[in-house]
């Protein structure tokens, strides 16, 4: 079993590491989201001979399930270790529970020092955070899960459009006579020579699973005050106790289903 002094030693690389990962993370969420989704748009000529040319075409570099995951590497070690830390301290203790769907309690520990519980708070308040960032599909595009594809990728409605060219036509406003020449006036015309089709994929969140995701850190930030009050003296065993990667898998859950 580690000592004390070995598990504060890393404390703050690794409450800097989850800091640095998750702000990276809040960041590409909120800047890059096409880093999410794949799109390919095709022109269709409508002549005979002529064959599909792909004009516009990006990759899913990344999915949000494989980034979750790994930020939430970083923010289990942050939140690990500070629970062992608080837990040798053998200060106050407390369950820390949510009640389920189903109205039955959910223990995810038993005995938290009221110091981590503090910190917890803190920590979970930052997932949140995040969460609060998550991209979301647009409802406007008909999103639908594509089963061809890996799991959290969806497909949105193909949209067809048509592609003109502007053509000069005459028209002609008085016929020509005997006498006189015909009168005509030129304009221009919008002439239909193909389509377009614009495919997109996304792997990013449905405004129902990010709003159950904030929910679940929300009941859980909750609890976590409550658990702080309750809180009595006890001492520990601080090398077997692990519950931050069990407190994000609740967090991120709909991700998966």
């Amino acid at each position: 079993m580690p000592k004390m002094h070995e598990i504060i030693a890393v404390s703050d690389d690794l409450k800097g590491q989850a800091t640095k990962t998750r702000t990276d993370l809040i960041s590409t969420f909120t800047s890059k989201p096409h880093h999410f989704g794949k799109k390919i748009v095709t022109f269709r000529p409508d002549a005979e001979g002529l064959s599909p040319t792909t004009e516009e075409q990006s990759e899913i570099q990344t999915t949000l399930i494989k980034e979750i995951a790994w930020v939430s590497g970083f923010l289990t070690k942050a939140i690990d270790n500070g629970y062992q830390v608080d837990l040798g301290n053998l200060q106050a203790k407390a369950d820390l529970v949510v009640e389920g769907q189903d109205g039955k309690p959910i223990v995810f520990a038993k005995d938290v020092p009221a110091t981590f519980l503090m910190q917890l708070g803190r920590h979970l308040q930052a997932v949140r955070d995040l969460a609060n960032t998550i991209p979301t599909l647009d409802p406007v595009k008909g999103f639908t899960r594509d089963d061809k594809q890996e799991k959290g990728i969806y497909v949105a409605r193909e949209v067809i459009k048509p592609r003109t060219k502007k053509v000069k036509k005459v028209l002609v406003l008085t016929p020509s006579t005997d006498k006189h020449p015909a009168q005509v006036q030129s304009y221009d015309d919008d002439e239909k020579i193909g389509t377009t089709l614009t495919q997109e994929w996304s792997s990013l969140a449905t405004p129902g699973v990010k709003s159950q995701i904030l929910a679940r850190a929300d009941s859980l930030i909750q609890a976590t005050k409550k658990a702080l009050s309750r809180a009595n003296s006890l001492e520990l065993d601080v090398t077997a106790q692990k519950v931050g990667k069990q407190l994000l898998d609740y967090v991120f859950a709909p991700l998966e289903q």
